[in-house]
């Protein structure tokens, strides 16, 4: 039934591409299905969930919430524009760690097959539209393709960032583990949320720690938060800062959140990351 359904769909979107039994990527450069069905959102601020596709990969994850003031104030960066979401980049694993165990309840919908058809019935393979995105809904689930190449993303502004060498707070972390005799058999993971805040000029923007979000408290996690905390303090230049807050669009500095990630392998050595997008207006 479902096949057939496609069929029918896209048999009827075809005779309205189709001209002399070749379809005509111009006249129909995007391509929209809908189709009805229940999701189950296990968090009742969850008003939509949105997948986007690079090359066939899912690359990133929009979750959008439901208008409820007092669950935006206390989820989101205060402050921040009235449009909020949380973002996840899922070549980023910071992002990709905690999209899967705040939303691994949540199955994404099963893709339909595409095939064209020309008025005679048989396949054309003149145009081959790719996923671009899928929107899920608590009635619904809806998705975007494009003959076109993928259109180009909406430029929020930079990331904040760290104005050194990870490298130089990577190698503080592990000699303070070492001189704690720390045992380093296991791999520890663990996600910060922090809050980059903009300085009244750039050589006064901050870091602020935020919470744990990934991972246990552990040695490992009151150490990298020590030395996070300690890149306010400590810089290679008077009156200068180790961090840049993002800038949005147009350039200015604004206040946003980000992850960090660390990773404290086997070995002892300890690697950190940071976000290489800003995709939304608070970096939630």
């Amino acid at each position: 039934m479902f096949d057939k359904l496609i069929f029918i769909l896209l048999l009827t979107f075809c005779t309205t591409t189709f001209a002399q039994n070749v379809i005509k990527p111009q006249e129909g450069k995007y391509l929209k299905l809908t189709f009805p069905n229940k999701s189950n959102f296990v968090d009742s601020h969850i008003l939509s969930i949105h997948y986007g596709f690079d090359a066939d990969t899912m690359s990133q994850v929009i979750v959008k919430p439901v208008e409820d003031e007092t669950y935006m104030n206390r989820e989101f960066l205060k402050g921040s524009m009235k449009q909020r979401f949380k973002y996840f980049d899922l070549s980023f694993e910071g992002d990709r760690l905690v999209f899967k165990n705040n939303y691994s309840s949540i199955e994404v919908p099963l893709i339909p097959r595409l095939q064209f058809l020309d008025k005679r019935g048989k396949l054309s393979p003149e145009c081959s539209y790719k996923l671009i995105s899928i929107g899920v809904f608590k009635d619904s689930s809806v998705f975007f393709f494009s003959a076109d190449s993928h259109p180009e993303p909406m430029f929020w502004g930079q990331p904040a960032k760290f104005k050194g060498e990870l490298r130089s707070l990577e190698t503080q972390i592990s000699q303070k583990l070492a001189d704690l005799n720390v045992k380093t058999n296991l791999d520890s993971i663990i996600v910060f949320r922090a809050t980059v805040i903009a300085g009244e000029s750039r050589n006064q923007d901050k870091l602020q720690i935020d919470e744990l979000i990934y991972g246990e408290e552990t040695y490992f996690s009151d150490i990298v938060r020590k030395v996070l905390n300690d890149t306010n303090n400590k810089s290679s230049m008077p009156s200068s800062s180790n961090w840049i807050a993002a800038t949005n669009a147009s350039a200015r500095p604004q206040t946003t959140r980000i992850k960090i990630f660390a990773w404290l392998k086997p070995n002892g050595q300890v690697e950190l990351k940071l976000p290489s997008k800003l995709q939304n207006w608070s970096g939630d």
